[in-house]
């Protein structure tokens, strides 16, 4: 259950990170003399800690010998796992999740366990890490709230349609009291320490998610990954399947238990890193008035003007582009200065290089994990049903993945230009991933295409299969508002292959055959 409420909040809120909190006109913001956005809501607490980053993490040498250890040991277990190999610390803490019947009790675990971490025995710190990042979502759905009601249809109903999606699997598939209680905690609305509803925790403004973002979810995400570094699973601990269907569930104990060794636990230290990552990425570039866009959008659209006044002809990027561009004014160079309501948006805020920085080390630190991770099992695990992540799943292609790794890994470490081939195509890009963290785009909407297909209709001749007769049929072009030319200076920057409107489509179609979603770009 955990993992599900995890994985939807997630979603939730870098979601809402990516499609904005507030209307453009109610942000304080302004621009310096350089043309860096200056959040004048934003309060220094906001603004990126570098402590947060400066944690001791084991070198490349220690990690490399607990993997060697992790793999000699586990090629010398016998037998599967079972509650035996579990601490009576853990299995005791587990008793604790099983009887919590509400948020409220789930909470009050959440302190204990914080409490308990430094002198807990190796399986129960585990547990505890793995749990940590559901404590910045409680309440997470009472405080979006304010956020999404009566400013876009279209994004109330789609968070609305997830939340009840997921109420209805957990009655559905986890049908047991603790499972309720996790739901209730990242739905419901709580007191605070004053016995008051905790009005103040809702999210009113966009500087209240960006707050929460940075003061309560990402120093958990930096406390997990500084916790599961120095984390040693050379000895593989269990892992118990109760831990997330409840106390009745496995009841003739198959399957329930699983091994966690140095390698399941890598996987989640670079999966804690990638979203490390991507928030600060987000911090990088303000997100101001995206909501009012998407309201705008979804009238466009037809989502958000219902009614016999509601022109649904189908969403397109000509449609989009024209709503955000609107009262835009062109420089003499053909070049737009952004005059409407949007024209902060997805601007570099004025720490972004700071943020886009940390963002590439999280980065390289989630795909090196990864990457140390896999090739440690390459040859000494090649298949473990009896752990927590199954390694014939990574079986299909290795030789595939092995090559992947590499390119991906010379991308990542590259000063300079590097060229990137799609195995799927052939076709061949150059990237300059480095200056995209050096010298971010200072407005991502200088990225958005300058023209589109206008063809409303199209006409065909269909024959017969004859051949004899032949009819002229018009009919509608699904492709209109496709986008066919883009400011391609704004694209040489980072891809200096891009020589014209036609290399763009070439360049994003090798990017997502080559990279396997392992570069980060702002979006």
């Amino acid at each position: 259950m955990k993992k599900r409420i995890f994985a939807l909040s997630s979603m939730l809120a870098l979601n809402l990170l990516q499609v904005g909190v507030t209307e453009a006109k109610t942000a304080k913001i302004s621009v310096n003399s350089a043309g860096e956005v200056v959040d004048a809501e934003m309060p220094e607490e906001a603004q990126i800690r570098e402590s947060l980053f400066q944690f001791q993490v084991p070198t490349s040498e220690e990690k490399a010998a607990r993997r060697k250890e992790s793999e000699k040991n586990r090629s010398l277990a016998s037998g599967g796992p079972s509650k035996k190999d579990m601490s009576p610390e853990l299995q005791a803490m587990l008793e604790e999740l099983h009887i919590a019947q509400s948020p409220e009790k789930i909470e009050v675990l959440f302190q204990k366990w914080e409490k308990e971490y430094a002198s807990a025995p190796t399986d129960k710190k585990f547990y505890i890490a793995t749990f940590a990042p559901l404590h910045a979502f409680r309440g997470i759905v009472f405080r979006f709230r304010p956020l999404v009601r009566g400013k876009s249809n279209f994004i109330h109903s789609a968070l609305l349609t997830q939340v009840k999606i997921l109420s209805t699997r957990a009655h559905i598939y986890l049908p047991h009291s603790s499972a309720q209680a996790f739901y209730d905690y990242v739905t419901l609305p709580y007191l605070n320490e004053n016995g008051k509803v905790a009005s103040e925790k809702e999210f009113k403004t966009e500087t209240d998610l960006a707050l929460w973002s940075a003061n309560e979810l990402l120093p958990i995400l930096a406390k997990t990954a500084e916790r599961l570094e120095n984390l040693s699973l050379t000895r593989a601990i269990v892992w118990d399947q109760r831990a997330i269907f409840g106390k009745s569930s496995f009841a003739d104990d198959l399957g329930r238990f699983k091994w966690v060794g140095e390698f399941e636990k890598d996987i989640s230290l670079s999966g804690i890193y990638q979203g490390i990552s991507s928030i600060c990425m987000e911090r990088a570039y303000n997100t101001a008035g995206t909501i009012l866009l998407a309201k705008n959008l979804g009238q466009e659209y037809g989502m958000d003007g219902f009614g016999p006044l509601a022109d649904i002809e189908g969403g397109s990027s000509m449609k989009a582009v024209r709503v955000i561009q609107k009262g835009s004014q062109k420089n003499d160079d053909g070049s737009l200065v952004f005059k409407s309501d949007y024209e902060l948006l997805f601007r570099m805020r004025k720490s972004a290089k700071s943020w886009m920085a940390r963002s590439r080390e999280a980065n390289l630190r989630a795909f090196t994990t990864f990457k140390d991770a896999w090739n440690s099992t390459t040859k000494e695990r090649q298949d473990a049903p009896l752990y927590l992540v199954n390694t014939s799943y990574f079986n299909v292609d290795r030789n595939k993945i092995g090559d992947n790794l590499e390119i991906i890994e010379r991308i990542l470490n590259s000063k300079g230009v590097e060229s990137l081939r799609s195995s799927v195509t052939g076709e061949v890009v150059k990237v300059n991933y480095s200056e995209l963290f050096a010298n971010p785009p200072f407005d991502l909407k200088n990225f958005l295409p300058t023209d589109f297909d206008r063809r409303d209709n199209l006409t065909r001749s269909v024959a017969s299969t004859d051949g004899k007769t032949k009819i002229q049929v018009n009919y509608r072009n699904y492709g209109f508002g496709a986008p066919t030319k883009w400011r391609v200076e704004e694209y040489k920057k980072y891809f200096p292959s891009v020589q014209s409107s036609d290399d763009i489509p070439r360049t994003m179609r090798v990017l997502s055959h080559a990279t396997g979603g392992w570069l980060k770009f702002p979006n």
